[in-house]
C-alpha cells in the first residue's frame, strides 16, 4: 500500500494504492495468509488497486464504515468501488468477535482463460463480489466463518463459495485448520507456530488444493490458480 492522507476526528481520507475494503474485510481471518493455502488462491477479491480514494470513518459503538472509489484506466469501462461495514475489531484485539460485510462493484480481475481444446489467453473481466466474515475468540480457542459470492458484470454468471477455520494456542503452540471452497473446487490446509519471541516464530503447514476455475456463461473457463499439493517449513523474523 502506498497512499497519502489526511486524518482526523472525522476519520481517515487518502489517495494512492491501496488494498479494497472487500481485501480489508477479511482482517485476520486467513490462518495462511501469504502461504499456498491463502484464500486468494481460490477466492475472488484479494485486490490491491492504484488510483484509489479510500474513506475510513471512525468507530463508534464497535461499528465502522469504509469505502473505496477507484478511477479506472480504461475510459469505456465503469469506475470499480468497494463498500463495507465493520462490527468490532478485526485483529481481535480490542473485542473477541468480528463481522464485517463488504462488496466490490466493477472490479476487474486478470484471469487465465481456456476453451475445451486447452487453448488459452489471458483476459480481463469485471466482477462484482460480495464477501461477509466472521470471528471469533473463545479464550484460547478462535473460530471463523466466511461466504462470497462472485459475478461477471458481462454475462451475470455467479458462483459463490465459503470457508471455516479453527485454531488453538495452547503455550507457545498455535495450531490451526482451514477448510475452503469455491465453485466446486475446495482447499485444506493444517499447521502449526512455535513462538521463539515476540516477533520470532517456526512454522509448518500442509496445503491440499484444488485449481481456481470460474465457469462463465461464453463456454471458456477461467482460473488464476493451479492445483497441487504443497508443504512449507520456516522461520519468521519481524523487523
Amino acid at each position: 500500500n502506498q497512499w497519502v492522507g489526511i486524518k482526523g476526528g472525522f476519520g481517515e481520507l487518502t489517495a494512492g494504492r491501496s488494498d479494497t475494503t472487500l481485501k480489508v474485510s477479511q482482517g485476520k481471518f486467513d490462518l495462511f495468509n501469504d502461504y499456498e493455502g491463502d484464500l486468494k488462491h481460490l477466492f475472488i477479491g484479494e485486490n490491491r488497486v492504484s488510483d484509489a480514494l479510500t474513506y475510513k470513518s471512525p468507530t463508534y459503538m464497535n461499528l465502522q464504515f469504509l469505502g473505496s472509489y477507484i478511477i479506472s484506466d480504461d475510459k469505456d469501462a465503469s469506475d470499480p468501488y468497494s463498500l463495507g461495514v465493520f462490527f468490532g475489531d478485526l485483529n481481535l484485539k480490542k473485542t473477541d468477535f468480528f463481522i464485517g460485510f463488504a462488496h466490490d462493484e466493477n472490479m476487474p480481475v486478470k484471469f487465465k482463460r481456456k476453451d475445451n481444446e486447452g487453448n488459452s489467453s489471458n483476459v480481463t473481466v469485471g466482477l462484482a463480489n460480495t464477501r461477509v466474515t466472521g470471528m471469533y475468540r473463545f479464550g484460547d480457542l478462535r473460530l471463523g466463518a466466511m461466504f462470497v459470492d462472485s459475478e461477471s458484470t458481462e454475462s451475470g454468471n455467479s458462483e459463490t463459495g465459503y470457508a471455516v477455520n479453527v485454531s488453538y494456542k495452547f503455550g507457545k503452540i498455535l495450531a490451526k485448520a482451514q477448510y475452503q471452497e469455491f465453485a466446486g473446487e475446495d482447499a485444506i490446509s493444517v499447521g502449526a507456530d512455535y513462538k521463539l519471541g515476540k516477533n520470532t516464530k517456526v512454522y509448518a503447514w500442509y496445503t491440499d488444493r484444488a485449481e481456481n476455475k470460474y465457469l462463465a456463461n461464453d463456454g471458456y473457463t477461467y482460473s488464476f490458480a493451479s492445483q497441487g499439493e504443497y508443504i512449507g517449513i520456516g522461520m519468521e523474523q519481524k523487523f
